[in-house]
This record gives structure tokens, C-alpha cells and sequence, in this order.
């Protein structure tokens, strides 16, 4: 019937197979973080906007807002960390719509709790600057790999 994989017989065999496991669970992880920070069918709207045929904006859209995202989430958490509700505000609000058009919606929804909070001139822990910073690396980690696959 079916055969049985024998033991690695030496150190190389038994790392081998062990990095190939590693491997495996890498790209689980991968695919598992691509699809929490990223809604699958927003970026998939966006690529068909772009066009099978010039992939060059979908790559722009992208990059724009990495670039773009960069700078106004690290000035985002620093207004969190100065405890500038009118800065949290204006940079939530901007960042809660642009971040949706991605598909990233827990992050979306991450800047759209700081909007309404500051506007409400409630308490935002400083805490809340490092996981704004830790969600936005994740999305994007999940937009290098939407971009890695269309170039």
C-alpha cells in the first residue's frame, strides 16, 4: 500500500527535514498573517482597477501608501504618545480611509477608535502608539507580498 518515511539516518538528513518543517510553518504563518491584516477581496479590487495589463498601478497605489503611511502612523503615535487629541484626531480620520481602501479593516478600525476617542476627548493609553506601529508593520509585511507576486 502506501510507504512509510524512514527515520533520517544522519544529523544532515534529520536538519533537512527539520528546516523543511520550519519552511512549511513559515509559509503557513505567512499566508495566516496575510489574510488578518488584509482583506482578500479589497486587494483584489484593486488589482482588477489597475488592469491585468499595467500591474505598474496597483505596484503605485501600494507604494504610495506605504510611503505615505510611513510618516503620518509614526506621527500618528507620536501625537498618541503627546497626548494631542487634535492631531489623533485629524491623523485617525485620515488614516482609518485610507487604510480601509487596502483591505487592512482591523487597522482601519484601529485608527477609527483613536478618531472617535480623541474627538471625545477620551484617554488613549500610550500603550495604544506601539500596537498602531505593530498592526501597521504587519499590513505592511501583507502588502510586500501583494506587491512581490505582481512584479
Amino acid at each position: 500500500l502506501g510507504q512509510e518515511a524512514s527515520a533520517p539516518k544522519t544529523k544532515a538528513e534529520s536538519e533537512s527535514l527539520q528546516k523543511g518543517e520550519n519552511d512549511q510553518e513559515d509559509a503557513t504563518e505567512e499566508v495566516i498573517m496575510r489574510i488578518a491584516a488584509l482583506d482578500p477581496d479589497s486587494i483584489l479590487s484593486l488589482k482588477e482597477l489597475a488592469g491585468e495589463d499595467d500591474p505598474d498601478f496597483f505596484i503605485e497605489l501600494v507604494e504610495k501608501y506605504l510611503e505615505t503611511g510611513e510618516t503620518l502612523f509614526a506621527e500618528l503615535a507620536e501625537a498618541i504618545r503627546q497626548n494631542d487629541s487634535e492631531k489623533i484626531n485629524a491623523l485617525g480620520h485620515q488614516m482609518k480611509s485610507n487604510t480601509a481602501n487596502f483591505g487592512a479593516f482591523e487597522l482601519s478600525e484601529y485608527c477609527a477608535w483613536l478618531e472617535k476617542t480623541a474627538k471625545a476627548g477620551g484617554v488613549i493609553p500610550v500603550e495604544s502608539a506601539e500596537k498602531l506601529l505593530e498592526e501597521f508593520e504587519a499590513v505592511k509585511r501583507a502588502l510586500q507580498v501583494e506587491l512581490d507576486a505582481v512584479k
